[in-house]
């Protein structure tokens, strides 16, 4: 189980280090809607704090510049990602949970048996909400999946704004 172990850590890791890139996705996609005319570079209003106020702000900046300058097909090409934001929420909101859970390890005569992520928060009516999951090395393979799906068709936007920017 030591292997298994190391390896939950090592999904563990990449799920941190693609989750930063689908933020820099994010970055990159809300930095150029508002400034197109550096490319998107240097725009510190796409840097806040928080990954659901840059959701928020990306989200915003997309619809408002696909109004500008995206013309009769804005509207239609935005229909293919009706929930992409949504599900950036919902990726940050998991990967919170990951990153802020409890790992313990179940260990017997110092042979680690079993591994559990074990989380609790108090909700918006203060109740204590508790959440466990027994974990394995593909216990984050949707995880991984939906942050490289959500990435990929965050690519695809920013493109299309390339595209239909004229100054």
């Amino acid at each position: 189980m030591e292997a298994a172990g190391d390896a939950i850590y090592c999904a563990l890791g990449k799920a941190v280090v693609l989750f930063q890139w689908l933020e820099n996705q994010l970055r990159l996609v809300a930095g150029f809607a508002i400034s197109p005319k550096t490319a998107g570079f240097a725009v510190p209003e796409a840097h806040p704090r928080k990954f659901h106020q840059l959701v928020s702000l990306t989200a915003r900046e997309v619809h408002a510049f696909a109004n500008r300058y995206g013309g009769d097909i804005a509207a239609e090409f935005l229909q293919q990602f009706p929930d992409i934001f949504d599900r950036c929420q919902g990726l940050g909101r998991r990967r919170n949970e990951l990153l802020h859970s409890t790992y313990v390890h179940i260990e017997s005569s110092g042979e680690l048996l079993a591994m559990v992520r074990s989380n609790a928060r108090v909700d918006k009516t203060g109740n204590l909400v508790r959440s466990q999951e027994d974990l394995s090395p593909s216990s984050f393979d949707s995880f991984l999946h939906d942050v490289a799906v959500t990435g990929f068709e965050l690519g695809i936007i920013h493109r299309q704004l390339i595209a239909w920017y004229r100054p």
